[in-house]
């Protein structure tokens, strides 16, 4: 496969998944699901098992389902509220700084803010999420591909921003994104977030060995 291939795919499930932890799924979601057509890169489950049991888990949620897309959509707002707002004590947190320092807003976030500035980007001002939330995290992964992306099509070498997302996929998502993946499998509040947290989880083990992949063709 080719690395602007594989570019594109890693920057599409990044954003993708970041776009399903920083709030409630998309009205279209619900709509493709409800009508037995939601677009899965099937060709991916058979990387590793969380990722096949991940996909199994999001199509088996989608057969199943027999209401209307506007009762799926209000099941999965309801769904994303119960696992990560609450109220329930039962929440879970979608920050870094609340798994590898028990607390909120910690160095994490300032950790955060220093990567994306060395990367040359602010966070964006229409979200009031501190910058250690999963989803900007996992955003700023598909924000550093498309950047490759474009280096690659004007024959620029990418060696330092491969560096950069490797440092932060090994230094900063694989500290903790795994564990909060877990808490959303184990959670009773968890359906179709099941299948999410098993590709989030199953995705960041096959990345980091992709991006030696391309590391070997850059």
């Amino acid at each position: 496969m080719r690395t602007l291939e594989l570019l594109k795919i890693r920057e599409n499930i990044y954003a993708f998944l970041a776009r399903m932890y920083l709030e409630e799924p998309p009205k279209k979601l619900a709509e493709d699901i409800a009508n037995k057509r939601l677009p899965l890169p099937e060709e991916l489950s058979a990387l590793n098992t969380d990722l096949r049991e991940g996909f199994s888990l999001i199509k088996k949620f989608e057969s199943e389902f027999t209401g209307s897309a506007d009762e799926l959509y209000e099941d999965l707002k309801e769904e994303y509220t119960r696992l990560f707002i609450g109220p329930s004590e039962d929440a879970i947190l979608p920050y870094e700084s609340s798994y590898v320092e028990k607390t909120f807003t910690g160095k994490a976030v300032l950790n955060a803010k220093e990567n994306y500035r060395k990367a040359g980007i602010e966070k964006v001002e229409a979200c009031n999420e501190p910058e250690d939330h999963v989803a900007l995290e996992l955003d700023f992964m598909a924000y550093l591909c498309r950047g490759m992306t474009e280096k690659l099509k004007g024959d620029e070498k990418i060696k330092r921003e491969l560096a950069i997302q490797h440092e932060f996929l090994d230094g900063c998502l694989a500290k903790w994104v795994p564990q909060f993946c877990e808490d959303i499998i184990k959670s009773p509040n968890s359906n179709f977030y099941k299948g999410v947290a098993k590709i989030t989880k199953g995705f960041l083990v096959f990345d980091s060995s992709m991006m030696d992949e391309i590391s070997a063709m850059a």
